[in-house]
């Protein structure tokens, strides 16, 4: 008689999904201590307001901050990836640091947040000690649970707990933003060759990232470099940029105008610096003695091609994109994993008993 596992597919599906829900409620709960009526007055101001403060304002961000830093510093000293897949052991102890570093960026994140609010006249209740307390102590933890929620995914659920919360926001409103695209579009706001434009980039964006998981077989290393680069690459373009322009004209301000966005030798200085760190990735694993199973040049060609023609189509043609470039990575990469693992669990479950 065939196993069949897909009751527990469906369970761990459910228990992702339990996840999501809870982390999208508290993105809608309000943080103490915030005037919501003078919220929504300063997010209808500004546009580059906060209009959303909920307990989980800072989120997972502090962790993902974390990571940048140490996949930053696997990729220049393979030394360190090498020591961390020598043992479980060691595993769990670049774990402990990741988690005591995030913990410690969400208390200075909540702090500058907290501080920054009480600058907003008429935003806070009771300005002063009492709020401060109040605000840190509660994104800190809004930052814990979220922590714990990517854990459950990870080890009870299915796919990636880190990205899934990272994009929750963004596809909650996508349904949102497709229906005001289209809205406009036929009130002839928008032209219909941008709509046409977006639909098409993403759709090629999508499927030029499912290839690479699929033709790697999912391969965590593969998955791994393709999630990781392109945020590193943005992470990293700006301040070498500026280091560059400084140093080739000994000028502060020219070296700040070299490293804003939007120029060509940004563009250009974008995909050298998405080859890189797409080389250090392998470099990295082979040194460490692990399997990298495709070559870097098809990685580079698809990720740098979403990235740099992602931030043109909307820098210079004014084209809206549901999702941005490297959001969409991160969620072709996703979904194209979960699907992997749902047809394995197939396959598992059509194989007789031994």
């Amino acid at each position: 008689m065939p196993k069949s596992i897909e009751p527990a597919v469906w369970r761990r599906l459910a228990i992702t999904a339990a996840a999501l829900a809870a982390y999208c409620l508290g993105t809608n709960i309000p943080l103490p201590g915030i005037d919501t009526a003078a919220l929504a007055q300063v997010g209808h101001q500004d546009s580059e307001a906060i209009t959303n403060l909920s307990v989980f304002a800072i989120g997972i961000m502090p962790l993902l901050n974390a990571m940048i830093l140490f996949e930053i510093a696997k990729l220049l000293f393979p030394a360190i990836r090498r020591w961390e897949a020598t043992s479980p052991r060691n595993a769990y102890r670049m774990w402990y640091a990741l988690v005591g570093l995030s913990l410690l960026l969400a208390l200075i994140q909540a702090g500058g947040l907290a501080s920054a609010l009480e600058d907003v006249g008429g935003l806070v209740v009771e300005p002063g000690h009492a709020f401060r307390t109040t605000a840190i102590a509660t994104l800190v933890a809004g930052s814990i649970v979220s922590i714990s929620l990517m854990i459950i995914i990870d080890t009870a659920g299915i796919g990636f707990g880190l990205w899934l919360l990272f994009l929750s926001s963004g596809l909650i409103e996508m349904p949102r933003t497709v229906a005001a695209l289209a809205l406009i579009t036929s009130s002839g706001e928008y032209a219909a060759a941008s709509l046409l434009l977006s639909l098409a980039f993403t759709a090629l964006a999508l499927a030029l990232v499912v290839n690479l998981v699929l033709v790697a077989r999912a391969a965590p290393t593969v998955l791994h470099a393709t999630l990781w680069s392109p945020i590193i690459a943005l992470t990293a373009i700006t301040p070498a940029m500026f280091t560059l322009g400084l140093f080739a004209t000994w000028n502060i301000d020219r070296a700040t105008d070299i490293a804003l966005p939007g120029s060509v030798p940004w563009y250009v200085a974008l995909a050298v610096v998405v080859a890189l760190v797409v080389w250090l990735y392998r470099r990295s694993y082979t040194a460490a003695g692990i399997t990298f199973p495709m070559p870097s040049a098809p990685i580079i060609a698809s990720l740098a091609f979403i990235v740099i023609a992602g931030a043109l189509l909307e820098q210079y043609w004014g084209v809206v994109l549901p999702l941005g470039g490297t959001q969409l990575i991160i969620a072709a990469v996703v979904d194209a994993s979960m699907l992997v693992e749902w047809s394995r669990g197939k396959k598992a479950a059509a194989q007789p008993a031994a």
